[in-house]
């Protein structure tokens, strides 16, 4: 089987207005962030808020507004103002995957943003829980070839890359899985970890410290 790929971009970006000052930031800074806590962009989102809070002398605050794969926030920053002191910490749903699902969005994503640049390249990591019946890749591919359709996997929600993930996986395995899409990464982890549903694919930030823990156990990584 040929290895599957899928990048998750984390950026910030700013929207587009005069050229700051060199006093900036001159108030509290807010970086929105379209995903839940908890998610890979909340994790990596809070790391830059306190390294800039520390290194730039004026408070960097994360606030979570998720919802329509990241388009909530993104938006709410379309309409702030634009002052660069209203940043947007975002994957590759908002300004990537978003635009070309989603024909009616409230901005537009290359014009209304301005990009700051790129934090870091997460991969997905796709694992089940530590009660699953597939523990290996193998085991999951037999298993959804004899029972097509019938097997489920919990996403971060519809459009976002664990869904696009998985469907990429599903076109070169050819197999068919049921898709459960999931508010964020937490209530879908929940599900795994309770057993109710058996996999799903997330970044490697989002679930790590669970694999560590190991409760959940990756058998394939899209990078």
């Amino acid at each position: 089987m040929s290895v599957l790929r899928s990048v998750v971009f984390a950026v910030l970006c700013v929207l587009a207005g005069p050229v700051l000052s060199q006093s900036y930031p001159a108030k509290p800074v807010r970086i929105v962030v379209g995903f839940a806590p908890g998610s890979a962009t909340d994790i990596l989102a809070r790391l830059v808020a306190d390294q800039f809070s520390k290194s730039m002398g004026q408070q960097f605050i994360v606030e979570n507004k998720p919802g329509a794969g990241g388009s909530i926030g993104a938006a709410q920053v379309r309409d702030a103002a634009p002052d660069g002191h209203t940043l947007v910490a975002a994957g590759s749903g908002p300004f990537g995957i978003n635009p070309a699902i989603q024909p009616n969005l409230p901005y537009d994503a290359i014009r209304d943003f301005e990009l700051i640049g790129n934090i870091v390249l997460t991969p997905q990591l796709l694992v089940v829980g530590a009660q699953s019946p597939y523990q290996t890749l193998r085991e999951l591919i037999a298993a959804a070839k004899a029972r097509p359709g019938e097997i489920p996997y919990a996403s971060l929600g519809n459009g976002s890359t664990s869904h696009l993930t998985m469907e990429a996986f599903q076109a070169a395995a050819g197999i068919k899985l049921n898709h459960i899409p999931f508010k964020g990464s937490a209530d879908a982890q929940a599900q795994i970890l309770a057993g109710s549903i058996p996999l799903m694919s997330d970044t490697i930030p989002g679930v790590l410290a669970q694999v560590k823990a190991g409760k959940l156990h990756g058998i394939g990584v899209a990078i």
